[in-house]
């Protein structure tokens, strides 16, 4: 199993260690739409996967959000496709899945694509949906017989990834209603149009957001997740009747593509905490999740409030149940100056995938502040290039030798093979028994030094670099580094 330094719980020792953001590329140009550098007004969000004859097929957002649509009939999301992922163009009908997953191990056709979407819905007496918002002029007739329609985040299936079937509700916003095509909606308790609420961490529902859920596969447990913002009410024991609003990402997640669970919190922040610390208040707006390794990677659009922007941040999480911050503060790619595409506003596009050797991340790139610059902005889509498994890593937090010590591990491979850049460094390695001595022809003395820019160096101890005699044993492994940054590691 191949697995990345960042992850704290590896290890039983840690000395003299600090995480570190790995550099990336940004690709020169602007992509484009159909010819066009510019994709939309703004929020621009991309998913998509190669085929097999390696086109690249996605799904690219039409409008806004439907939070902030007050149309819903208007188109919400179009197939997009590209040859080289630089140039895009339009193709087939509109659709409205927002986000997609091509479910490689689904042997019913009809729904090999699975999706999540920020939509409306009529329900029924269990909470199934019984209008989807596919079926429009439906949902309008309901509502002007005087049925409820309520907005959500719901999920679907489809054989073709644009016509979509068996709609279930993910999770329900109990605290506004669709009111009509030119009313966003209102409380259901109030009289006052658009008088929102906003969730309390831990009770029933949710309160939606205008940005873009994400969708991941499980591969060891089966399970389907889905990330999508909500929206937080910050009360607190001093003002109580003081209402705000905070963005967080919300989580649910279901088996087989059925029921879904409840809504728990993933990430939220504390705006005040980090604002008297000199960090500004700022909050989540998205997070886009992927698998890398023994872990999940995540970027995060953070909104600072007084700077009025999305920056793109990394995260990280064992389970996706719970997650922390990567160098929390500190841009994953770096962020532009306005009025310039990638100046104002960005936001991760899903699913990080390897072409060519190299690690494509797109993202949606504004060109105005979040807020003051509503009306104006445009988005565009841009690229940056990571080297494989190489989103973070460690590095010594002072000029000196650093120390690391896995807790014991189960040799799988002929060769422990380490992904890091030490030229210019050094880095050593020594095998353990669980007791923590050092192995017969395996210690730190008898290591060759590795001191080059590798994603795969194979350790040797005096020449000699396998490890068929330890196969199956447990071991612990015991790194010294200096002027390095170390990766990724499998033994």
């Amino acid at each position: 199993m191949k697995r990345l330094f960042l992850n704290y719980s590896t290890f039983a020792v840690r000395e003299n260690v600090n995480r570190t953001l790995a550099s990336c590329s940004l690709c020169p140009g602007l992509l484009t739409l159909n010819g066009n550098i510019v994709w939309k007004q703004d929020n621009l969000h991309l998913n998509w996967y190669q085929t097999e004859n390696g086109e690249f097929s996605g799904w690219r957002n039409c409008s806004q959000g439907l939070a902030n649509q007050a149309k819903a009939r208007s188109p919400h999301v179009q197939r997009c496709r590209s040859a080289d992922g630089f140039k895009w163009e339009d193709y087939d009908e509109p659709s409205i899945a927002e986000t997609v997953v091509l479910d490689e191990s689904e042997t019913d056709p009809e729904r090999r694509f699975k999706c999540v979407y920020q939509g409306i819905a009529a329900l029924g007496e269990n909470g199934e949906v019984e209008i989807a918002m596919d079926d429009y002029d439906s949902l309008v007739t309901a509502h002007a017989a005087g049925r409820s329609i309520h907005y959500g985040i719901f999920s679907a299936v489809s054989g073709d990834g644009i016509r979509w079937h068996d709609h279930r509700a993910v999770v329900i916003d109990t605290y506004r209603l669709w009111a009509s095509e030119e009313n966003l909606g209102h409380n259901p308790d109030g009289d006052a149009p658009k008088k929102l609420e906003w969730w309390r961490p831990g009770a029933p529902g949710w309160a939606g957001g205008d940005s873009f859920p994400c969708l991941i596969h499980l591969q060891d447990t089966g399970r389907f997740v889905a990330f999508y913002r909500t929206n937080i009410d910050r009360r607190t024991s001093l003002f109580p009747n003081q209402r705000r609003r905070e963005r967080g990402v919300g989580r649910s997640e279901c088996r087989n593509f059925g029921e879904w669970g409840e809504h728990r919190l993933a990430m939220r922040s504390d705006p005040d905490w980090q604002q008297s610390l000199g960090y500004g208040k700022q909050d989540f707006y998205q997070l886009q999740v992927w698998p890398c390794a023994d872990v999940y990677l995540g970027i995060v659009s953070v909104f600072y409030w007084e700077e009025d922007r999305n920056h793109l941040e990394l995260a990280w999480s064992p389970d996706t149940v719970y997650w922390e911050r990567i160098c929390p503060y500190t841009d994953l790619v770096p962020h532009g100056e306005l009025p310039d595409f990638g100046g104002g506003n960005n936001y991760a596009s899903m699913r990080p995938q390897e072409v060519d050797g190299k690690v494509r991340v797109y993202f949606g790139a504004d060109n105005g502040r979040h807020n003051a610059d509503s009306e104006g902005k445009e988005s565009t889509l841009r690229l940056a290039y990571f080297e494989p498994d190489r989103f973070a890593g460690v590095k010594p937090l002072y000029p000196a030798a650093a120390m690391m010590v896995t807790r014991s591990l189960e040799v799988e491979g002929e060769h422990l093979r380490i992904n890091a850049n030490a030229a210019g460094g050094a880095l050593r390695a020594e095998l353990q028994d669980v007791e923590g001595r050092a192995l017969d022809g395996f210690s730190l003395k008898e290591c060759d030094p590795v001191s080059v820019d590798s994603p795969n160096s194979a350790v040797s101890w005096k020449g000699k670099t396998s490890l068929n005699q330890l196969k199956a044993r447990q071991v612990r492994i015991r790194f010294e580094f200096e002027n390095s940054v170390l990766y990724a590691f499998e033994v």
